[in-house]
């Protein structure tokens, strides 16, 4: 199966279930998925977005969380941060 086609599981269901179908684990499905934002942001032109919203989710049980900064306008991620304190929004 070609990369697009992995991406498009990926972009389809959700990870457990991508993972599932796809045949890979959950570690390897996530690491498809942010390799492919790596790619996209670096292919992508920086303009800064208008308006930002910032957001904490957890990961999983055991209070491991990422911060997430989304345009608000384009409905995009413009930037996935670890943890949730305010130097994780430092590197956006």
């Amino acid at each position: 199966m070609d990369s697009k086609a992995l991406y498009a599981v990926l972009l389809a269901a959700d990870v457990k279930s991508a993972a599932a179908l796809l045949r890979i684990t959950w570690d390897e499905a996530w690491g498809l998925m942010a390799r492919a934002v790596i790619r996209g942001r670096a292919a992508k032109a920086h303009a800064v977005p208008q308006y930002i919203g910032v957001d904490e989710k957890a990961l999983a049980k055991g209070h491991q969380y990422m911060t997430l900064v989304s345009d608000l306008d384009e409905a995009k991620v413009e930037y996935i941060g670890e943890e949730r304190e305010e130097g994780s929004r430092a590197a956006y």
